[in-house]
């Protein structure tokens, strides 16, 4: 009996348990439902919109077409020709600046070429006085044999150029 009456007492809570879960579902359901609809009645609004945009658009430019035309059937040929001659100056002008441009570029490319070469030069003269410095020293390093600038690097009794000769030890670059 006691039994039973446990077994009735879940069964009616996993009943109620089932009714309020269905419940939440069923929300939740609708909930997505009114979102999708108005999601699509936005969608649907703004395509709208822009096609009366697209229309509207089409319209002045059928209108500005119209009164091409009809300027082309109906007016004077001194407008034509003025038109067209303005055309070309146009085209003349961009043309001309087009040049202009064209040779700004080249010359701003031959400076910075002519700067590159004197700062080449100027690396090889100062490259080629330090050589010559190096050459007229009455020092010369215990490693490479070159001259030594400055004071130079000295270890057990031999002075060396850098401490790269003086790692090296005496007599082993040359």
């Amino acid at each position: 009996e006691r039994q039973r009456r446990e077994d009735d007492e879940r069964r009616r809570e996993r009943a109620d348990q089932e009714q309020r879960e269905g419940l939440e579902v069923r929300r939740a359901r609708e909930e997505i439902a009114r979102w999708r609809e108005e999601q699509f009645e936005r969608m649907v609004r703004e395509t709208e919109e822009a096609r009366k945009r697209m229309r509207h658009i089409g319209k002045e430019k059928e209108a500005k077409a119209m009164a091409q035309k009809d300027m082309d059937d109906f007016g004077p040929k001194k407008m034509v020709e003025d038109v067209e001659a303005k055309k070309e100056e146009e085209h003349a002008a961009a043309a001309s600046a087009k040049k202009a441009a064209k040779r700004r570029k080249a010359r701003e490319r031959q400076k910075a070429k002519k700067a590159l070469e004197r700062a080449e030069k100027e690396k090889n003269l100062k490259l080629a006085a330090v050589k010559k410095r190096k050459e007229e020293s009455k020092l010369k390093c215990g490693a490479c044999g070159e001259g030594i600038l400055d004071c130079g690097f000295e270890r057990l009794g031999v002075k060396f150029c850098s401490p790269k000769c003086a790692r090296a030890g005496p007599g082993k670059n040359t």
